[in-house]
């Protein structure tokens, strides 16, 4: 069966490189002593019904995050 292709299937891929270059370029500079990424706020202030798509969305709230902590 073919995969079916959605249309946020382009968006996710280019977050997902964004995210690399962002790891990729923390390692390569010497100065960067934590690694860090940010991700969406997953908690209920951050939650919002989409009227549109009738369903519950994450707003804009992002956190960051620190590898091995």
């Amino acid at each position: 069966m073919p995969k079916k292709q959605f249309e946020n299937d382009s968006k996710t891929l280019e977050q997902l490189k964004h995210l690399g270059k962002n790891i990729k370029n923390q390692l390569q500079d010497p100065e960067e002593e934590d690694l860090t990424f940010d991700t969406q706020v997953r908690s209920r202030s951050n939650v919002e019904y989409d009227e549109e798509e009738g369903r519950l969305a994450l707003g804009d709230s992002y956190s960051t995050r620190k590898f091995l902590n």
